[in-house]
């Protein structure tokens, strides 16, 4: 399945360097493109919140997107897909395309926002790995108590990918399939991010030792860290293996998606989670730690978009 998969996606990202050349809006065969429209009219957007079951009082800012033909007594496969750190829930629209893609599809899609981030009321202090992965699993609870739902899948974009590595590792959830994009499973790669361990170290002391937040100016703007995000990260160091770790509890299929000019998560981190899963691999050669959320290049926004709406599809309802 896995050779099958690779031959396909392959083919699928030569097919989508020479069809989708040009702004969906200008783009001729964009009136086909799967991350572009739906077959049977527009998704649904539910927009709620989910009770958090270990933080009192609070509400997970959640976003459901269902088939546009949705059945209440009709049993759908569901994909929750997790943005990055300090993201949003649809990584400010770029998770959008293959949101309304896979729902055209038949597949039921669960975005969220985590502590800090976008519509969520908590601050930012509360932004780390503990609750990231407390609240997926209490939206994917949700969802399935909500909904009748066949297979569970999981996406994650960046900090999102390590969130699924630690979720299997630490047996919080087992997913029937899984999209890698630029996970950032290595916790010394990330320190490069933070101006490196020197860097790192010091802010990490600043925010243990006074108990506020450590400012960092990156690329993408002023990033907070508490204490917590400091103590969680540190959980898991190069020399543990999250990768091969969480591999080894994981028997699905998987994709892993990345850039090979990505200077965020550094090519060969994604490569070694990719190997570690036996992924199928999609490579794009431009726009860095874009993909298709930020990127303007339609291009990667086409390979990356399809290619995440096919892996899915095909995983979940061939069968069918």
């Amino acid at each position: 399945m896995k050779k099958v998969l690779a031959v396909l996606l392959s083919l699928l990202m030569v097919l989508s360097l020479t069809a989708c050349t040009q702004k969906a809006s200008e783009c001729p065969e964009c009136e086909e493109c799967a991350a572009c429209t739906t077959e049977d009219g527009a998704p649904v957007l539910v927009e709620t919140g989910v009770a958090s079951t270990v933080r009192e009082g609070v509400n997970i800012p959640t976003y459901i997107t269902l088939p546009a033909d949705f059945k209440d007594d009709a049993t759908y496969p569901f994909v929750v897909m997790i943005h990055g750190h300090h993201g949003n829930h649809n990584e400010w629209g770029g998770y959008d395309a293959i949101s309304n893609g896979l729902a055209a599809k038949g597949i039921i899609v669960a975005t969220l926002d985590f502590s800090g981030c976008g519509a969520s009321t908590e601050g930012i202090e509360e932004n780390c790995m503990t609750n990231f992965k407390d609240d997926v699993l209490d939206v994917i609870n949700y969802v399935k108590n909500t909904y009748k739902v066949s297979k569970v899948g999981g996406f994650g974009y960046s900090m999102g990918g390590r969130i699924i590595l630690e979720m299997l590792n630490e047996d919080y959830f087992m997913f029937d399939a899984i999209e890698f994009v630029a996970p950032a499973e290595s916790t010394e790669d990330l320190m490069k991010f933070f101006g490196g361990a020197e860097s790192w170290a010091e802010l990490a002391k600043n925010a243990r030792e006074t108990g506020e937040m450590s400012s960092f100016m990156s690329v993408f703007g002023e990033q907070l860290l508490s204490d917590k995000f400091f103590d969680d990260m540190e959980k898991y160091m190069d020399a543990d293996d999250l990768a091969g770790k969480a591999a080894a509890k994981y028997n699905g299929n998987s994709l892993c998606i990345y850039a090979t000019d990505d200077n965020v998560v550094y090519p060969e981190v994604s490569e070694k989670v990719a190997k570690a899963f036996n992924s199928a691999v999609v490579t794009v050669s431009q726009e860095g730690h874009s993909y298709s959320f930020y990127s303007t290049n339609p291009v990667v926004v086409s390979v990356v978009n399809n290619a995440s709406i096919d892996f899915f599809a095909g995983e979940f309802l061939q069968a069918e």
